[in-house]
């Protein structure tokens, strides 16, 4: 579980950053930052719950938001770097 809270923490930080840097900016990528970090949070309780029932199939595509936003994320960083 450490490792989905460790992995929401940094993209909250990173959506932080880019805040400070400049909000209007990088207003895409933050709200990116902010859904990788919403699903990494979700995906821990996901995850206590499919250990509990030893049922892991809804864990097959619990990142893929994830993965969504981050290609998002890059995409829109990548145009404004």
């Amino acid at each position: 579980f450490n490792t989905l809270r460790q992995f929401g923490a940094n993209f909250e930080l990173a959506g932080d950053h880019l805040a400070w840097l400049s909000a209007s900016e990088f207003a895409s990528a933050i709200e990116d930052a902010c859904r990788i970090s919403e699903v990494a949070k979700s995906v821990q309780f996901q995850l206590a719950r499919a250990v509990t029932r030893k049922k892991y199939e809804p864990l097959r595509t619990a990142l893929d938001p994830a993965a969504d936003a981050w290609d998002s994320m890059m995409a829109s960083l990548k145009e404004r770097l």
